[in-house]
């Protein structure tokens, strides 16, 4: 099947397994999707969703008469794309195949009209330390360099999409629920005005005032007068316009709430059995009655996170924020995405109250840690900020001499790092007479075995390895 459209366009040539589609503005704004096969779901690989008490949701009832209204100009223009011989189309079985096909058949395309243009904007799909964007949305959509918007994609066995999303989530089961307030947290957590959901088929776009969420009515892939390319292109113009959220734009709020806040679980006293292995799944029966049991009985702390980026880990982005009223460094791990983060972060806080005595000398005083109470698939780390990293090339000789004798602090206490990078360490100027090198991020690291061999020619194989990283020749 070709790909449809109100005006007829012409394929000019096929390359490989690629057609080259040329059209005239108002021909791709008026353009369905190319039509996607699917076979059956061999893969839950669908990211989780976890139930949160937000947010309120309502229909954006002006959505459609927006779009109709909103005009596209330059149609003298030539888009040129490329588009999958639909003959060649691979099945679709799990959301990896689907984020794919929304990135070749929808960014891609409209891509080329933002460079036409001359739109300094992109589509990045994010990691899990992706500069700029915190936690990990599928998709983030950039503007001369600044996330402006975030989408999320999930299966069609994933997702159930009825045409009325905003009704749906009020009456439905947590099929319907959970990604509405996983999208939603994306959208709160960056302070975004503006997001999308989508299984492919149905498109949602989305507009936030607070804890207000507006959902339009599902443009669907097949749809021609008002089309995904269409809707897309318009919520990028308005997010380009507009894209951050005030704290105080809904009356409907809760005024106790302020939504650039939330409230912190702190679990560094949890003395639950390092053992149990439901401890290293957020999603075990174990782990979410403790969560409730926790949020029911700990004092919540307010925190408030920055958007202002100071490093990267390899669990999550390290940004600023405020905890009772002092700036901390703090990571932010988004627990949907990577099934083994809990396990990590557990290991870490054990690694921690290890290393307890080298705190604020060796390695950063840890603050506290939980998930937040409102985004609780967020986990927060805090930790007193301490020092910045640069290229181990541009270290001085006395600099060098510091790592090291860091390195050896944490190796007397059977420690191996297991993640030696210039990022983890940290340069701490007190004054000009004095400065010190922290180590950081204990996500991999080990506590060993003093007496067994093996163990220590692991410690002896990390020293040479960072000898060798810091050019040491002494």
């Amino acid at each position: 099947m070709s790909v449809q459209s109100k005006d007829s366009s012409k394929i000019s040539s096929i390359v490989d397994s690629y057609m080259i589609i040329n059209k005239t503005p108002m021909e791709f704004f008026n353009t369905s999707l190319p039509e996607l096969l699917y076979g059956e779901n061999r893969s839950n690989s669908s990211t989780k969703s976890v139930s949160s008490a937000y947010p309120e949701v309502v229909l954006w009832d002006r959505f459609e008469n927006e779009l109709k209204d909103f005009q596209i100009q330059n149609n003298d223009l030539t888009l040129e794309y490329l588009i999958e011989s639909p003959e060649l189309r691979l099945k679709i079985r799990n959301e990896i195949q689907v984020k794919s096909a929304i990135n070749d058949n929808v960014f891609k395309p409209l891509s080329q009209y933002l460079r036409k243009k001359e739109i300094n904007s992109f589509f990045q799909p994010c990691s899990s330390n992706e500069h700029g964007v915190i936690g990990q949305p599928d998709f983030a959509f950039f503007h001369n360099d600044i996330v402006k918007l975030v989408i999320e994609v999930k299966t069609i066995w994933s997702l159930t999409a009825p045409d009325n999303l905003a009704a749906a989530y009020r009456i439905s089961s947590t099929t319907v629920r959970l990604p509405v307030q996983q999208i939603f947290g994306y959208m709160r957590i960056n302070n975004l005005k503006y997001g999308i959901l989508t299984n492919y088929e149905s498109f949602y776009f989305m507009r936030r005032e607070k804890l207000l969420l507006h959902i339009s009515t599902a443009i669907k892939s097949a749809d021609v007068d008002l089309s995904v390319y269409r809707a897309l292109f318009y919520i990028i113009h308005l997010s380009i316009e507009d894209h951050l959220c005030s704290p105080n734009t809904s009356i409907n709020d809760d005024k106790k709430c302020d939504s650039d806040q939330d409230e912190i679980q702190d679990d560094e006293k949890d003395d639950e059995s390092e053992e149990d292995d439901d401890n290293n799944d957020v999603y075990s029966p174990k782990r979410k009655k403790k969560r409730s049991e926790q949020y029911q009985s700990s004092k919540s702390k307010q925190i408030k996170l920055m958007n202002e980026a100071i490093g990267y880990g390899q669990n999550g982005c390290v940004f600023k924020c405020l905890y009772n009223n002092t700036e901390y460094a703090t990571k932010i791990c988004d627990t949907t995405k990577n099934t083994n983060m809990m396990m990590q972060l557990n290991n870490e806080r054990k690694l921690y109250n290890h290393l307890k005595l080298l705190q604020g000398t060796y390695v950063p005083n840890r603050i506290v840690s939980g998930f937040l109470k409102n985004l609780n698939w967020f986990y927060i780390v805090c930790y007193e900020i301490s020092g910045v990293s640069k290229s181990f090339k541009q270290y001085t000789n006395e600099e060098k001499v510091m790592a090291l004798t860091t390195l050896d602090q944490l190796h007397k206490r059977n420690v191996l790092h297991n993640d030696i990078r210039s990022e983890n360490f940290l340069i701490n100027y007190d004054n000009q007479q004095h400065k010190r090198i922290m180590l950081c991020d204990f996500g991999n690291s080990m506590i060993l075995n003093d007496s067994n061999n093996v163990h220590k020619r692991l410690l002896e194989k990390e020293k040479k390895e960072l000898k060798k990283l810091l050019n040491y020749a002494k």
